[in-house]
């Protein structure tokens, strides 16, 4: 259930400046010792346009609503927590990119803001100098990221392993304590299952059966920028569709995944989708 706040409060306001002609007002409300931040402040910030897609795309948990005393008066603000923040920051492209301005607020939010937030309640310029090291706050926030990015992309075991190896050795750490792979069921992509099977859907996967599996409530379409700031769109299994098959990380773009689909559990999934698409109505 999203935050609501009864009560008009006066925000903390720390100033982002990534350069000599660019700054940033950051606002900050604490609602039981935890910071809250004004939400179009981050988006700015992170240079997400469309602040109110961006917010409506968080967990209930993750955002809220809170009177706050501005320039302008009291005023509604969306607020998001911390965990909302991470999941904006793992939306933003240019958050990984060096040198732009959304990655300088990533790193100037997880080595200063928050760790002086965490440990004295406020945050001032040019407080003690140590909280700038990428130890210990910087793993603990990847390990955040990492969490956020399981529950958004839903994705196999096998793919969580690979992330893990890949952020323990972002950490200077050997993976090879880790497992190779997980024993999990044989997966297929639907386009070679009902190839197989000699089914007439096989030619009709991208127009008929992944609009109907999504209609079915089975896949869902996510969305990532690319190259140039355009959107990228590829599909994910649900959590009604994680019992037919499981999400994995796209050999072609490790920020997408790629449904696939339990052999063994196929033939249920097919009765459904045939009795959800007429396969006599296909166009030859």
């Amino acid at each position: 259930m999203a935050k609501t706040i009864s009560n008009a409060v006066t925000p903390s306001i720390f100033t982002f400046s990534p350069c000599e002609d660019s700054s940033f007002d950051i606002r900050m409300i604490l609602i039981d010792n935890d910071p809250w931040f004004v939400a179009t402040d981050v988006c700015t910030a992170l240079g997400l346009t469309n602040s109110r897609m961006s917010i409506q795309s968080l967990d209930d948990d993750e955002k809220g609503v809170s009177p706050i005393y501005t320039l302008g008066g009291r005023q509604e603000l969306s607020i998001i927590n911390e965990s909302g923040l991470y999941t904006l920051i793992l939306r933003c492209r240019d958050a990984v990119k060096h040198g732009t301005i959304p990655h300088r607020f990533r790193k100037w939010v997880t080595n200063e803001v928050l760790p002086s937030i965490r440990k004295t309640g406020s945050y001032h310029v040019g407080q003690n100098e140590s909280i700038n090291s990428d130890l210990p706050y910087q793993p603990a926030m990847k390990i955040q990221i990492f969490e956020l990015a399981m529950r958004t992309l839903r994705v196999s075991e096998t793919s969580k392993i690979r992330m893990l190896a890949k952020l323990s050795e972002s950490e200077g750490i050997n993976p090879d304590f880790l497992p190779d792979y997980v024993d999990e069921p044989l997966v297929r992509a639907i386009t070679p299952l009902l190839k197989g099977i000699g089914h007439p859907l096989a030619q009709h996967v991208a127009k008929t059966v992944n609009p109907a599996l999504e209609a079915m409530g089975i896949l869902e379409h996510l969305s990532r920028k690319s190259t140039g700031n355009k959107i990228k769109w590829f599909w994910s299994l649900t959590e009604e569709g994680l019992k037919y098959g499981r999400n994995e990380t796209s050999p072609n773009n490790p920020r997408e995944t790629q449904p696939l689909f339990f052999v063994e559990r196929f033939p249920e999934l097919l009765a459904r989708l045939d009795a959800y698409i007429n396969p006599q109505s296909l166009p030859l």
